[in-house]
């Protein structure tokens, strides 16, 4: 366990990281200091809330791209989101709505992290992996995953 000014520093440098564009760096570092559950809670407040800023940054990047239909970013963005927030309503919302919009063979791997870390959000997960076969003609495939959604 590290001790006050470790975490603090830790922190200071996630902060930096994130203002210089490393948003994967900074939230490593965050998710290291609340894993470690220091016994200053105001810093343990503080870094939670860093890592809910984080996570608005790059879902707030990911609606964009998904807007501008440049789903390629939209992805790249995903890819960042799903380090952390596999398990957020927001992960699963966005990758949704790639999956809706028509791409859903670039979503099909978004929902299979979900699945594979047992997200709360793997039955619906399951659903829209089973959804994208379907449309493929690939029903056996399709049909085990609409077994595990149901």
């Amino acid at each position: 366990m590290l001790d006050r000014r470790d975490h603090t520093k830790k922190f200071s440098q996630a902060v930096s990281l994130f203002y210089n564009g490393d948003c994967i760096k900074a939230a490593d570092l965050l998710s290291e200091i609340i894993s470690d559950k220091p016994e200053d809670k105001d810093l343990l407040v503080r870094a939670s809330n860093a890592m809910h800023s984080i996570e608005k940054y790059i879902v707030d990047n990911v609606k964009n791209a998904i807007f501008g239909k440049n789903i390629e970013k939209a992805c790249e963005n995903l890819l960042i989101l799903s380090r952390h927030w596999v398990n957020s309503w927001n992960f699963f919302s966005l990758c949704r709505e790639i999956h809706v919009g028509g791409d859903q063979e670039k979503a099909r791997p978004f929902f299979y992290s979900m699945i594979t870390s047992e997200s709360r959000w793997s039955g619906n997960a399951h659903f829209y992996v089973a959804q994208s076969y379907v449309s493929e003609e690939a029903y056996d495939k399709a049909e085990l995953h609409l077994k595990k959604a149901v």
